[in-house]
């Protein structure tokens, strides 16, 4: 009787031109659409960029996040907007990224300390800025001041300290906020000089600056894009700084590491995207940024305050970040500090 049943090698033979035939098919299928998949990714952006600053309009972050977007706008003849959303130490901007579309247009413009020191400080945080948040490019760093009321009992670091050490919460100091970088700065030189002051947070550098000059407060960290001004005026006293070297417009103050040598840390700002944004996106961007970091006026205002701009690519500011993150999580878990 004749087998209906195909031989094992005729099986195989019309499986082969089967699938040779499909093979055919599906890759003529995926070139005519490849350039479908890929058409709103190459000329990206094809709308306006919003960029999520978490800090308060008129600091060093919102002022250069302004100037960069303006130039940014000049080289796409699209609209870039700045939206500041304040508060918890950068988080409630974060967040807003983190649940963003993860499409490019909705990017961040923080610091140091939403990924690096906010996962370690704050036990109920809604999300992990190390694992939903992804580089795009590192800015540059402008390095930080300690700066004092002029009218302080004291004139210079070596007083502070000793003036802090023999009047336990008797000086006021200033931040961002809790958890911002200023107040775990000051943290970490309490602990290193031991002394005691009393945290008065504020809801970004403008509110905390004015307090400052009106001797409310006495002292408090800041960056030296947003202390320039009023210490060029005689409004405020610099009694160190945080960066590599001294500052070259202030050289008269220390760097706080000549005194105490654990106080070795960089502050930076950088743009940050949901994690899950296509890599050509993000290499688009990266070079967007960089481009408009080369325009002539971003160029001055960073000559101008001796902002240095970064030279990392996106893998290499990951790693510094990831590197950073380690360092913070050991300051703080010895510190014992700790947010809700």
């Amino acid at each position: 009787m004749m087998s209906v049943m195909p031989s094992a090698h005729a099986a195989r033979m019309v499986g082969s031109r089967w699938l040779s035939g499909a093979t055919k098919y599906v890759v003529a299928f995926f070139l005519l659409i490849l350039p479908l998949l890929t058409f709103g990714q190459s000329d990206f952006p094809t709308r306006p960029l919003r960029i999520i600053v978490p800090f308060p309009a008129g600091g060093s972050n919102d002022t250069l996040a302004r100037q960069v977007g303006q130039a940014l706008h000049r080289l796409l003849g699209k609209p870039v907007v700045i939206d500041n959303r304040p508060g918890a130490a950068g988080n409630i901007g974060a967040e807003i990224v983190v649940k963003a579309t993860a499409d490019g247009y909705t990017l961040l413009w923080g610091g140091n300390s939403i990924v690096t020191m906010n996962p370690w400080l704050y036990r109920n945080m809604s999300f992990d800025p190390l694992k939903q948040l992804v580089p795009v490019v590192q800015i540059g760093s402008g390095g930080t001041a300690l700066i004092a009321h002029v009218g302080a009992p004291f004139a210079g670091l070596t007083e502070f300290v000793d003036y802090a050490r023999h009047n336990p919460k008797r000086v006021n100091y200033g931040s961002y906020g809790s958890g911002s970088y200023p107040h775990l700065y000051m943290e970490v030189l309490k602990d290193l000089a031991g002394f005691d002051v009393t945290h008065v947070p504020y809801r970004g550098s403008p509110p905390a600056i004015t307090d400052l000059i009106a001797g409310r407060i006495g002292v408090m960290f800041d960056g030296i894009l947003n202390i320039l001004q009023p210490y060029r005026a005689g409004r405020v006293r610099v009694l160190a700084v945080v960066r590599t070297g001294r500052h070259p417009l202030i050289p008269d103050a220390p760097n706080l590491a000549e005194h105490f040598p654990g106080f070795r840390f960089r502050s930076w700002q950088g743009v940050l995207a949901p994690t899950d944004t296509p890599p050509v996106i993000l290499d688009r961007l990266h070079g967007l940024f960089n481009a408009a970091l080369r325009e002539p006026d971003v160029q001055d205002r960073m000559r101008d305050f001796h902002f240095v701009p970064s030279t990392l690519d996106r893998k290499n500011f990951a790693d510094e970040i990831a590197a950073e993150a380690l360092v913070w999580r050991g300051v703080i878990r010895r510190l014992g500090l700790s947010l809700d």
